[in-house]
């Protein structure tokens, strides 16, 4: 899903039947990884994106993780 998809979606503020906005989760999976010594791995950052009032706001959580397969 490209940033311009992510955006528009969003910005529907769609509702769930209870009244409340909905709240997504988006993540890419990636087809093709790189390998490291023949082994995939993945490194994990977390951010949080909101609008309140129509304002645009991401959050960078700085801390993450590095994990390999084995």
């Amino acid at each position: 899903m490209k940033a311009s998809q992510i955006t528009k979606t969003l910005l529907k503020k769609q509702h769930h039947p209870n009244g409340q906005l909905k709240t997504y989760v988006i993540q890419s999976y990636i087809t093709r990884p790189f390998l490291y010594h023949n082994r995939k791995f993945d490194i994990r950052h977390y951010m949080m994106i909101t609008i309140i009032n129509g304002n645009l706001k991401g959050y960078w959580y700085s801390d993450g993780y590095l994990r390999t397969s084995s």
